[in-house]
């Protein structure tokens, strides 16, 4: 059996004028002796920190409950998850922030250290688009309305799990 706990968070975004794009992270530690990777992803889809609504700041209650972003989160499954390689990720999420960052250069730099943080060895998943494949909250039209981007990294040497989400509000 396994366990994910809660080791540090933070929010990427804009410091110079407003802008809707932003990259939420969370690290785990990894507890336990892992069998199989799908474990830490059964864990992480019903881990507390996962149901939440990126309607407001993580250190308020989310009254959102059932919600994983926009989607409703008892319908969020480890089937979803698709399997990249850790750089493909990486390189994906650069990619996401250079398109939105200009000219928003305290955005690019934190998102760019965040991003070489990230682990280049291990495990590594994306969400694809569920649009029109899971149902969405009553309010899931507020977050991700230009898409709703979530990597996972799994770094097996330092025994962590990494949730990247990178969207707009």
């Amino acid at each position: 059996m396994i366990e994910l706990r809660l080791r540090d968070h933070g929010l990427v975004r804009s410091k110079e004028v407003f802008s809707p794009f932003w990259i939420d992270w969370v690290r785990f530690d990894v507890l336990g002796q892992v069998e199989d990777v799908n474990e830490i992803l059964e864990e992480l889809v019903t881990h507390v920190q996962y149901g939440f609504s990126y309607l407001g700041p993580r250190e308020v209650h989310d009254s959102f409950e059932d919600a994983h972003g926009p989607y409703v989160l008892s319908a969020m499954s480890t089937r979803l998850f698709e399997p990249v390689a850790p750089a493909t990720a990486k390189m994906d999420l650069s990619e996401w922030l250079i398109e939105r960052s200009e000219p928003h250069w305290s955005f690019r730099s934190l998102g760019l250290s965040l991003i070489a943080d990230l682990p280049d060895r291990g495990s590594a998943f994306r969400l694809p688009d569920l649009e029109g494949s899971i149902p969405v909250t009553e309010l899931g039209w507020i977050v991700g309305s230009q898409g709703f981007d979530e990597w996972i990294f799994i770094d097996e040497t330092r025994e962590t799990l990494t949730l990247v989400v990178a969207t707009d509000d």
